[in-house]
């Protein structure tokens, strides 16, 4: 049984080589429980039953562990209301192309019936019977059909395809603004992770070096008090990762919230963000332009469709069904009537012309944001260019300051041992080294930020 055990986990091991730590820790659990249930079960039962479990933890526990900014932006772009509203409304202006149809390609038909009684009562009272004739009967059925209205359907037609084209727009610009909100806070989180990572290993350092120091003080080389400090550094370290969790924790949920993620895991690892950037070239025309650019084709079509009121209209009508004004020999007043209705706008105190200068007012408001907007973004570009040249040369000088303090660090360990250094003084380069890796990560941080937001501009 313990042979079979054993051969297993070298098999899972080699396996999930990114996974050693994991697997070790979870393989000598199996181990340890096995042993202590093995004389309740069949040997070859439970030793199949345990890899069959431990074969899932692993894989489960692989798999859950790891997300990568595309899986947050996906989540987050497949559960956003306002892209789903957006996509609403290209359906409603499809809807509303066959409301045009219905009403400028299709007849209007419609039944209506009136009964009118007017009584005349003797010479002092009612009506006169020669304009009554005693009442009004009808029952019709009527229609009208417009005519020649190719011109009318067009411009609406044209005014609704803007309205979709807007739509979808706003979909893909919804799209690139959430892409760049998860990006940021994906970073944030990402940073938070690496901290820990970076104080976790200062932590394993103080914990070798304490050994190190407490064999020293033993021996009569080092003092007591250089045990204590290193002690006091040691749990400092620990309250330091604590604090750095408990960050993490929050920016992970926030991240998760953005998302329209619901899961609350608080040991989910990140991949490194990869931001493709490229800072030679500006994309143009700008996408963000277009939005100018709807603008613009929305209040000319507005206008375009106000204007249609003043072009004639014509239309046939006609109605068929009961009509008269006396109920004697009413069966014979079945008939039916045809005609042609025509509308021809005259004068409406020059609305038309206030119209067209209240739209060109809009037009021209729309161009000074336009030309604002153009300088504005021009200029975030400049500045994200130069301020990535600078954060690119700031890393190079801190990764040559950490191989700097690795190597001293490394010879005051040496020299530890041997009670050469004291231990303050190995402390105090410690914490240089810490506080250069905080920077690296800070620093790293905030050029994928900057990288970010290049392409957020950048579009």
């Amino acid at each position: 049984m313990t042979f079979l055990m054993s051969s297993c986990s070298r098999w899972f091991v080699r396996l999930y080589t990114p996974f050693k730590i994991k697997l070790y820790m979870i393989i000598h659990s199996a181990k340890k429980v096995a042993k202590s249930i093995i004389h309740l079960a069949h040997p070859g039962k439970l030793v199949s039953f345990l890899l069959f479990i431990l074969f899932t933890t692993i894989v489960q526990s692989a798999h859950a562990q790891s997300h990568s900014l595309q899986y947050y932006v996906n989540h987050a772009i497949n559960s956003s209301p306002k892209i789903s509203q957006q996509r609403n409304r290209i359906d409603s202006v499809r809807l509303q192309k066959k409301i045009i149809n219905a009403n400028l390609d299709l007849p209007t038909i419609s039944a209506s019936a009136d009964y009118l009684y007017a009584p005349f009562l003797g010479p002092h009272f009612g009506y006169a019977e020669p304009v009554t004739n005693g009442g009004n009967y009808a029952a019709r059925l009527n229609i009208s059909y417009p005519l020649f209205t190719h011109k009318r359907k067009k411009v609406r037609y044209h005014a609704t395809s803007i309205v979709q084209q807007q739509a979808r727009y706003h979909i893909q610009k919804l799209k690139h603004a959430l892409r760049d909100t998860v990006t940021h806070q994906y970073i944030i989180v990402y940073n938070d992770m690496k901290k820990l990572q970076y104080l976790a290993h200062i932590g394993q350092l103080l914990k070798q070096q304490k050994k190190v120091v407490r064999s020293l003080a033993r021996q009569g080389i080092t003092k007591i008090t250089d045990v204590k400090q290193i002690r006091i550094q040691y749990q400092s370290n620990r309250i330091a990762q604590k604090q750095a969790q408990k960050i993490y924790r929050q920016d992970l949920s926030k991240l998760n919230t953005q998302s329209g993620l619901s899961h609350t895991a608080a040991n989910i690892k990140l991949q490194m963000p990869t931001i493709p950037v490229d800072t030679s070239s500006t994309v143009q025309p700008s996408r963000f332009m277009d939005q100018f650019k709807f603008d613009s084709l929305k209040t000319t079509a507005k206008k375009q469709v106000y204007n249609l009121k003043y072009q004639p209209s014509v239309s046939a009508m006609g109605n068929t069904g009961l009509l008269a004004n006396n109920f004697t020999g009413i069966e014979n007043n079945f008939g039916y009537e045809v005609g042609v209705h025509i509308s021809v706008p005259i004068y409406d105190g020059n609305k038309r012309k206030i119209v067209r200068q209240q739209t060109q007012l809009q037009q021209n408001t729309i161009d000074t944001f336009q030309q604002r907007f153009r300088k504005k973004r021009k200029s975030h570009l400049n500045n994200l260019r130069k301020q990535l040249r600078q954060t690119d040369q700031q890393l190079q000088m801190i990764q040559k300051q950490i191989a700097q303090y690795k190597d001293l660090l490394k010879n005051y360990r040496s020299e530890l041992k041997q009670g050469l250094v004291s231990t303050v003084n190995y402390l105090i380069v410690l914490r240089q080294y810490t506080n250069a890796r905080q920077q690296q990560v800070q620093t790293r941080g905030e050029k994928l930020m900057l990288e970010n937001k290049y392409n957020y501009w950048n579009w």
